[in-house]
């Protein structure tokens, strides 16, 4: 354009601009309920929360809990009344919930204060408001979720899901963030799409002669297969390293299950034998693997 405003910081970064659209504070979201949909190999509990804000939101979460994954999982709704979730996973099961701070384009945004500086879009709506609280980004990483899910031996058993296959996820990368030390409180913004699921099959197959013919043949058999498919659903998550300065990233156990099979034949002395139960497994894919941004802002600047 060749009118308006545009604001450069000393490292000829664009910070403000009639093009764009900042974003702006608006509320700390409010704390609704907990699930908890997987207790075991690392666990995961769900955070719900709500907001009003006029637009859609763009979501940052403290993680005060220095060896647990976070990641919004979903938010959903219409303007003025979204639902956010946030995940957290591998740090038990009774840790405080995350604050989660909401900020959004300042379009419909309304505040008391009467001085300050506003930047008009081309559709006369705001792109920036001084008086309000802008969104201060302290840094900026690019991440992925570890390959690999676990690579510790895991021992299941195929009668009827008995023993303990331990899914625990054990992978991570690791990203420096030097700046983190000297935050004071680091909140973070990053949404949990990559997705994959594991499947460990078992089985074992018994036989027996129930007749046999005098010359070391078998002229009837009894046979028996036990299989049981132990699966495990995973989501992706980023922990917060102030002390190190690092961001790390890994999978979160949000859901596993198990199902098991018995089939088998007495032969004709007697009839089949079938019999299952527990729950099928996941499809064992992979999802949205690619690269994402972890956002990284001061927290204390909105309390």
């Amino acid at each position: 354009m060749s009118n308006g405003i545009t604001a450069y910081n000393y490292a000829n970064q664009l910070l403000i601009s009639q093009d764009f659209k900042n974003l702006h504070f608006w509320e700390k979201a409010v704390y609704q309920s907990q699930s908890i949909p997987a207790s075991s190999f690392g666990g995961c509990m769900l955070w719900t929360y709500s907001s009003n804000c006029p637009q859609y939101p763009v979501v940052f979460f403290s993680a005060p809990v220095t060896n647990a994954y976070y990641g919004i999982s979903r938010i959903y709704g219409s303007p003025g009344a979204w639902s956010i979730e946030l995940m957290c996973g591998r740090a038990g099961t009774s840790q405080t919930p995350s604050d989660v701070y909401v900020f959004s384009n300042p379009v419909g945004f309304t505040t008391s204060q009467n001085m300050g500086i506003i930047v008009y879009s081309n559709d006369s709506t705001p792109s920036f408001d001084s008086r309000l609280s802008p969104l201060s980004v302290n840094g900026a990483q690019s991440v992925t979720i570890p390959s690999v899910v676990f690579t510790h031996a895991v021992s299941g058993s195929p009668y009827a899901c008995g023993g303990y296959a331990d899914g625990t996820p054990d992978q991570e990368n690791t990203y420096i963030a030097s700046y983190l030390t000297s935050m004071t409180k680091p909140i973070l913004s990053y949404s949990s799409l990559a997705q994959t699921a594991k499947e460990l099959y078992y089985t074992q197959y018994n036989e027996m002669c129930n007749l046999h013919d005098g010359y070391g043949g078998c002229i009837d058999k009894a046979w028996t297969r036990y299989e049981s498919w132990y699966w495990y659903f995973y989501r992706g998550g980023v922990k917060l390293d102030k002390a190190n300065g690092r961001l790390n990233t890994s999978w979160v156990t949000a859901n596993y299950g198990c199902r098991w099979q018995e089939t088998g034949n007495s032969g004709f002395l007697g009839g089949g034998n079938n019999a299952g139960g527990g729950s099928w497994p996941y499809n064992n894919e992979t999802l949205n693997m690619q690269a994402r941004t972890v956002l990284v802002s001061e927290g204390s600047l909105y309390d």
